[in-house]
């Protein structure tokens, strides 16, 4: 399993509880993404199965008592937001936020020294983390010719 399935699953109930639903509402899925309907269609059976019902609604996750929880908010995610990382970060008894002011979807691993050396010291260490919220900027590539 990956992470998504656990949000989404948490998020809003499966739009089809068992596989003869699923073949009922593909040609939905396909008219309207042809090369992506299938794929759509039958991965949204895994919360069908899901053994945590959703509940359709927004709430907030303290973690009390976690080991620090460090959250990584790309300034402008098309996919998630930034404000959602912000939201977030406050919400956790220990979370403490790591802001890249970029693009894109995820900000670790992509050329950002400050960034990959904060989340690696995160990962290996029991320590440092940011107190405060920081900031990286992009990270300019050079072109190779």
């Amino acid at each position: 399993m990956y992470a998504n399935a656990a949000v989404d699953c948490a998020d809003l109930p499966s739009a089809a509880s068992d596989p003869k639903q699923v073949q009922q509402q593909l040609p939905g899925y396909l008219s309207a993404s042809p090369q992506f309907g299938a794929s759509l269609a039958w991965s949204g059976l895994t919360c069908a199965y899901w053994p945590v019902k959703a509940s359709g609604e927004p709430h907030t996750i303290p973690a009390q008592g976690a080991a620090p929880i460090l959250v990584v908010g790309t300034t402008r995610d098309p996919a998630t937001p930034y404000a959602w990382a912000q939201a977030l970060a406050a919400q956790l008894d220990s979370g403490a936020l790591l802001s890249y002011n970029g693009d894109g979807h995820t900000a670790y691993a992509r050329g950002s020294k400050c960034i990959d050396s904060a989340v690696n010291a995160y990962l290996l260490t029991t320590g440092p983390r940011p107190r405060e919220p920081s900031a990286s900027r992009p990270h300019r590539r050079t072109r190779v010719r």
